[in-house]
């Protein structure tokens, strides 16, 4: 058993949420253990997705969330999910810049709510992770997942082979210094302590001992350092070893790559509507274009594809 994982861009803003969904429902078999979607809206404004211990109240949370957004307007607050120890809100703020000045405070504001008892689990501009323990189906009806629209997305299901099988190590995990950035996973990354120790020399944070976290650090750094996501997206091919399909996100495009040996499946599906599909196999592809299938492209090993919101790559 392996996890399983997909992504999805629209050619124009649209039911993102159920789509994956339904992607990730028909890759269910791959893995039980979790699921995760990283979604982006067509809105600008910044959202954070919280959890907090449940014995906390919420103007405990409001509290230290206004304290560290120094001045900038909070503007709705959502109770999304609940368990026995935690509550999960999520929060719209105005008030950021854009670009990277607003990666940057973005990232800054984390760091302090992150000094309280409260877990950042996502931030981002327009962009928000929702995962959980459970089936795709149960995640999404718990977060309302189905209900979001937007422009393009990636999700995943947990076949845990390392780490904690909880909220916090489920998939897609975000870089905050490219705070609209994420990944989904499938495989191992053999190196992963190698990357890590070199990444970690300067000057990066890593939130767990998650082999793909490891993944999206690489490839902000390749793009803090002035690379294309192309180009690094190639450079993740020849640094990384080990079996893996992967797929990243950013507020601009989903980009997949595949292990010079083929050892994780992925393959493209495009719509006759011009949307495009990334899988982990085909039935997921199938299951959300049916009929609408335009054609399907195996991801051959040792290559990556990126595909651009508002084109076809």
């Amino acid at each position: 058993m392996a996890c399983g994982i997909a992504g999805i861009v629209l050619p124009e803003p649209g039911p993102v949420g159920a789509i994956l969904t339904e992607m990730l429902d028909a890759l269910q078999h791959r893995g039980p253990d979790s699921a995760g979607y990283g979604l982006y809206r067509d809105v600008d404004t910044a959202v954070f997705v919280l959890e907090l211990p449940a014995e906390d109240g919420e103007m405990e949370l409001l509290s230290e969330v206004e304290r560290a957004l120094e001045g900038r307007q909070l503007k709705r607050v959502e109770r999304i999910a609940e368990d026995a120890g935690t509550r999960v809100y999520r929060l719209f703020v105005e008030g950021f810049s854009t670009g990277r000045q607003g990666q940057r405070e973005l990232a800054e504001v984390v760091e302090k709510i992150e000094n309280s008892d409260i877990t950042v689990l996502s931030a981002g501009h327009g962009f928000e992770i929702l995962k959980d323990v459970g089936t795709a189906a149960e995640v999404s009806e718990q977060y309302g997942v189905e209900a979001i629209e937007g422009t393009h997305g990636i999700g995943h299901v947990r076949f845990s082979t390392e780490s904690e099988v909880d909220r916090y190590h489920a998939h897609p995990f975000q870089s905050y210094m490219i705070p609209n950035m994420a990944v989904v996973h499938n495989g191992q990354i053999t190196n992963y302590y190698t990357i890590r120790e070199r990444l970690e020399i300067k000057g990066y944070q890593f939130k767990t001992n998650n082999d793909s976290e490891c993944i999206v650090v690489y490839v902000a750094d390749k793009l803090r350092d002035g690379y294309s996501l192309e180009e690094a997206m190639e450079e993740a091919i020849r640094d990384l070893d080990g079996p893996f399909c992967f797929i990243i996100s950013t507020p601009d495009a989903i980009a997949v790559a595949r292990d010079p040996l083929g050892l994780r499946p992925g393959v493209i599906g495009f719509g006759k509507d011009g949307a495009v599909a990334v899988a982990s196999e085909e039935v997921a592809l199938r299951r959300i274009f049916g009929d609408e299938l335009e054609g399907i492209e195996q991801i051959e090993p040792g290559e990556y594809e990126v595909f651009e919101v508002g084109g076809r790559g």
